[in-house]
């Protein structure tokens, strides 16, 4: 956040002409990139995102089409430096990656992926089947102030079990306004005596889904996490 804001502070102070000339472009993307960089910094899970729309467009055109892009003059370091973060903005992996240890084995884990009934307990009720091709639902209700609506639809990809799950996952806003499509991947891998459970979530276009299910996946594997531990902790009580 301290970068982002002495980057903005640089950029007012010593190139309020060149602020002022492209005002129309620049101002709103500015503040676009300056939430961009917060998040990324604040950002402590290992995800990566990119809003990509045409906002963050306009800035580039009002760069490339000024006669004096290439001329050195006060303005010449921003105007390269601006173009470089614009285009790294275009180029940035638009997906969620989270990454878990488990004590338990990968056939405990795989259980809590693949069973309706554990899914139901840290996730969503759903109709899931380990058959590639099946299509199935994850349902819950939704609240009048909801984000989303209360269906998820997805289709089984891949399979490899105990080591890899694959499903489509498509779903709208809350008025059905706005739709999405994109893609789960869950990695199991033997380590350490345990697994490293590694989600992947990609397909995502627009800036608020991302952040909304990081957020989303992060609390629903933390309960996930927990129930696996109480479970053991039951089995070596009894």
């Amino acid at each position: 956040m301290l970068v982002a804001g002495c980057w903005l502070k640089d950029i007012l102070l010593h190139h309020s002409l060149f602020l002022v000339r492209y005002w129309i472009f620049l101002i709103p993307a500015l503040v676009l990139r300056s939430i961009t960089c917060c998040v990324a910094i604040l950002s402590s899970f290992g995800n990566t995102w990119r809003q990509v729309n045409f906002i963050n467009l306009l800035p580039l055109l009002a760069l490339l089409t000024s006669k004096n892009i290439f001329r050195k003059n006060l303005f010449s370091n921003f105007k390269v430096t601006y173009i470089c973060v614009t285009y790294k903005l275009l180029i940035m992996e638009k997906k969620i990656k989270q990454t878990w240890f488990f004590k338990q084995s990968p056939g405990e884990v795989w259980e809590y992926l693949t069973r309706p009934e554990l899914i139901e307990q840290w996730l969503m009720k759903c109709n899931f089947k380990p058959i590639i091709g099946q299509k199935f639902q994850f349902t819950f209700t939704a609240k009048p102030e909801a984000k989303y609506h209360g269906v998820v639809d997805c289709e089984v990809l891949e399979i490899i079990p105990c080591s890899k799950l694959s499903y489509s996952w498509d779903g709208s806003t809350h008025d059905r306004s706005r739709k999405y499509t994109s893609v789960v991947v869950w990695t199991l891998t033997p380590k350490d005596n345990g697994t490293e459970l590694q989600l992947q979530h990609d397909g995502f276009t627009v800036l608020e889904d991302i952040l909304a299910h990081s957020n989303g996946w992060n609390s629903c594997l933390t309960k996930m996490e927990k129930l696996i531990n109480e479970k053991i902790n039951e089995n070596s009580n009894s």
